[in-house]
Parts: C-alpha cells; sequence; structure tokens
C-alpha cells in the first residue's frame, strides 16, 4: 500500500458477497460428498475386515469435511461483518498510513502496559508463595 491506493467501500462489498458465495458452495459440495460418504459407511452388504477398515478411515474424512465446514462458517460470518463495516465513501492511502501508523503506536503502547502489568502480577505471585 501507498499514498496512491485507496479504498473502495463498494468493491470490498462485492469482493465479499463473491467470497461468501464461494464458501457456501464449498459447504454445499462438502455436503454432497458427506451424504456419498454416510452412505458408503451404512451399506451394510459391504462387509468384511477391508470394508470395515476402510469405511472407520472414511469416517475420518467426514470429521475432516465438519471441520471445514466450521472454518468456511465462520469465514462467512467475517465476511458479512466486513461487508457490514465496509461502508461510507472512499479512503485514500495517506488516510490508511496514517491510520495505521497510530495503531502500530497505540499496539506498541499497549504492548509495554502488557509487560508492566505482567511483572508486577509476577512479583506479587511469588510473594504470595513465599
Amino acid at each position: 500500500m501507498n499514498e496512491n491506493s485507496y479504498f473502495n467501500p463498494e468493491d470490498m462489498r462485492a469482493q465479499c458477497d463473491a467470497a461468501i458465495n464461494n464458501l457456501e458452495e464449498d459447504n454445499r459440495a462438502n455436503g454432497i460428498i458427506e451424504e456419498k460418504i454416510m452412505k458408503f459407511i451404512t451399506e451394510h452388504t459391504l462387509d468384511g475386515k477391508a470394508f470395515e477398515a476402510a469405511k472407520q478411515q472414511m469416517l475420518d474424512y467426514v470429521a475432516v469435511l465438519h471441520a471445514m465446514k466450521l472454518a468456511n462458517e465462520a469465514d462467512i460470518a467475517d465476511f458479512r461483518y466486513l461487508k457490514l463495516m465496509s461502508i461510507g465513501s472512499e479512503i485514500d492511502g495517506n488516510f490508511i498510513l496514517s491510520e495505521k501508523e497510530d495503531a502500530l503506536s497505540e499496539r506498541k503502547i499497549n504492548g509495554e502496559k502488557v509487560e508492566k502489568y505482567r511483572n508486577k502480577a509476577q512479583k506479587e505471585q511469588s510473594m504470595l508463595i513465599r
């Protein structure tokens, strides 16, 4: 990012919508895959040690699909939040870089405060142990 960069809220909202649609489509596809796996797992005519081992392995894939769905749902929620926050007018690079510098400065100050209070807490804890 440089001074010539800019933030266009309309573009951001459109990108969020596209990402949401892609993630929802992934979840639908993963749901179909899960249905097919579960159909295989619950098929009683497939019997024997090899099939039982394969079915157990497929259950592991179902767990991965569930984790992927949860991750996608979290991303969808984040994109929806970002979309809500992307309101207002275009913002130029000068403003963004200035705000970034301010945020980094504030982060440094807060980090120093954290360290200060962490040291105080450790001193208090060591005094209580004695």
